[in-house]
């Protein structure tokens, strides 16, 4: 419920403060003193778009502050509007988004004014109507659990499909350019090796001939420098013991020697591999020609080849791993859709039982607000299409009058009409209502007299389990008030402004009195609304 409310620079309110109490609290008021005011007040702490046309003129900020409980919980939330449109939430002093006020308000209050009426009158609006009455939750919950999974299911389906289609327009292309790029094993330095490779046999002949010199110059001939340096390892050798220098020489000419003859034993191993081999300079230009056309192809290096022939290998293994998917997806689609259905069928069922119910008891309310020959009934059947809400359509019928066929509730009602039938069904689903307080902005729109009477006797027996607060402007229904708040407009100092006053009995008897006959209260018009309150408190 709500406890209190502050509210500072909002139209013609400069500053007031309300404190609601248990039951029925009615407001009354001028027309334009400022009672719908307090539900708009309302409707932006709890999270509504804030109209810059209520921030009160020359004002820097409005501000609205509520104290709510339900159950044994307590918060206070304040809403600060700048005059740039700005807005600043607070619950109990913490700072929270707009966006999350809601899932913090929607168990405090439900507001209901002619927007309900017009929802009232949307047929796509019924069946939440008709699911909030049952005792069918569970059921709703695996509809919804199980459309999520189909859907899912066929999301991933159809994205595979899609992936499948584009692979199969390109499989052929990319099989004959895997082949391409599998001819010859790819490494990272391939080109360069075969490079080398190539160079060295386009010139067999020339480094045999410079290796045969070598070789001579180093080892065969009679003058080799091997000879030669053993030579002058000998001729020093004679000598070496006179000083440590020469020996020095010596030890360096054994070195040198030593370094010569692995030289010359190396030339002559790679002279032994060198060979004239058109055969395999034939293998090796064509290795190098067909790899410098794939860096031509893909990427103008090796490294750029090589990474797209990874990319086409796993390419191609998810084109296998999706053909291989896709039937298990279809058949896991299928299963779902069954289980689905079946689910589906179940709340239906539930729905045409709980609508049936739900008519009578709407159909027992109405009449007991002066509509004796009404039947309210609830059609439910089956849509073509699925949704998360199961596959079922609603609309609300009513006969208004005996003997005449039921027709849509949006093609019959007039305003009172649809004022007692909502009542009706906020009355019905009372015991399933999450909220404590109700507001009502004008639900007595369209009726007067005894109907009025009655209307006043149901909102009031909804007093005993919610909060209700109603903006009223007929004296059977203010009567019922367990409180009473008047709305006025006053002026001074050049400005309007709206107050609140909570009225104790000699002023609700003057207040419904002038309900009753106008601005001149008459004695009869007292005596009358003295009878009303006296009916309700006796």
């Amino acid at each position: 419920m709500i406890n209190s409310l502050y509210i500072k620079n909002l139209a013609i309110i400069d500053e007031l403060e309300v404190h609601f109490e248990n039951g029925l609290n009615i407001i009354t008021g001028e027309t334009g003193s400022g009672k719908s005011i307090l539900v708009n007040a309302i409707a932006y702490l709890l999270g509504g778009r804030f109209s810059k046309d209520h921030m009160r003129t020359d004002s820097q900020k409005t501000i609205i502050e509520g104290n709510f409980q339900t159950g044994n919980c307590n918060c206070t939330i304040r809403r600060v509007i700048s005059a740039n449109g700005n807005s600043r939430i607070f619950v109990d002093d913490e700072p929270i988004k707009l966006n999350e006020l809601p899932q913090i308000t929607n168990k405090f209050i439900d507001m209901h004014g002619q927007h309900d009426h017009q929802q009232l009158l949307l047929p796509s609006q019924h069946l939440s109507y008709v699911d909030q009455f049952g005792d069918y939750d569970h059921i709703l919950e695996d509809v919804l659990s199980q459309y999520s999974a189909l859907k899912t299911c066929k999301s991933e389906l159809l994205a595979l499909k899609k992936i499948q289609t584009a692979l199969d327009e390109k499989k052929e292309l990319f099989t004959f350019q895997l082949e391409e790029l599998d001819k010859y094993e790819l490494e990272a330095d391939v080109d360069s090796k075969l490079s080398s490779e190539y160079e060295r046999l386009t010139r067999a002949s020339e480094i045999i001939q410079h290796l045969e010199n070598i070789d001579f110059s180093l080892d065969k001939s009679e003058s080799s420098i091997v000879s030669q340096v053993s030579g002058l390892k000998s001729s020093i050798a004679k000598i070496s013991h006179v000083s440590d220098e020469l020996e020095s020489i010596e030890n360096r000419l054994e070195s040198t020697m030593l370094e010569l003859s692995d030289l010359a034993q190396e030339v002559k191993s790679i002279q032994s591999n060198v060979s004239v081999n058109p055969n395999r300079l034939v293998e090796v230009e064509e290795k190098l020609s067909h790899i410098e056309m794939l860096k031509r192809k893909f990427g103008g290096s090796i490294l750029n080849v090589i990474d797209y022939r990874d990319k086409l290998v796993i390419t191609l293994l998810e084109e296998q791993k999706s053909n291989k998917r896709i039937p298990e997806l279809e058949m896991q689609c299928e299963k779902l859709l069954t289980q689905l259905n079946s689910t589906s069928t179940k709340l239906s069922n539930a729905r045409e039982e709980t609508a049936v119910k739900l008519s009578n008891i709407i159909t027992g309310h109405v009449r007991e607000m002066d509509m004796p020959s009404t039947q309210f009934n609830i059609k439910v059947w089956p849509s073509d299409k699925m949704t998360e809400s199961g596959n079922d359509e609603c609309e609300f019928f009513i006969q208004t009058n005996l003997g005449e066929e039921s027709r849509p509730l949006a093609k019959i009602v007039s305003g009172g009409e649809i004022s007692r039938i909502m009542l009706a069904i906020k009355l019905t689903l009372q015991k399933s209502d999450k909220v404590d307080t109700l507001i009502f902005d004008e639900i007595d729109s369209g009726i007067s007299g005894a109907t009025a009477e009655r209307v006043g006797d149901k909102i009031n027996a909804l007093g005993d389990t919610h909060q209700i607060i109603c903006i009223s402007h007929l004296s059977q229904i203010a009567g019922k008030g367990k409180t009473h708040f008047k709305v006025e407009k006053n002026e001074g100092s050049g400005r309007t402004q709206a107050s609140i006053k909570k009225l104790n009995m000699a002023d609700r008897v003057n207040e419904i009195a002038s309900l009753i006959s106008g601005h001149e209260i008459t004695e009869t018009s007292l005596q009358q609304a003295a009878y009303l309150l006296e009916g309700s408190y006796g």
